[in-house]
């Protein structure tokens, strides 16, 4: 059976939720393998939804990157960072 090492990012004053990392791990397993025979997780970069704290830090920012669906993420890559760093899961075939 293969590995898999993923790098789970997160900043310093941030706080995690318990499952992130199983979650985002389970997502990426779930993308499967390419017609090359490549798992399709060594080619992406995942974020995920955040809680603010103060929640009404930044709310209207926050509102808008945790509705963004897939069709936006991909539509407003050009007018925000769509993938907040601090939410990235990348696999680490990345940086060989």
């Amino acid at each position: 059976a293969k590995c898999f090492h993923f790098l789970c990012i997160l900043d310093s004053d941030d706080i995690m939720h318990p499952t992130r990392i199983a979650e985002q791990t389970s997502a990426m397993m779930s993308l499967g393998y390419g017609q090359h025979g490549k798992h399709l997780s060594e080619k992406a970069l995942m974020g995920c939804q955040f809680d603010r704290i103060p929640r009404d830090s930044t709310w209207h920012y926050a509102s808008w990157a945790n509705s963004l669906s897939d069709k936006r993420v991909v539509l407003e890559q050009f007018r925000e960072c769509t993938l907040l760093q601090p939410t990235w899961f990348i696999s680490k075939s990345w940086f060989k």
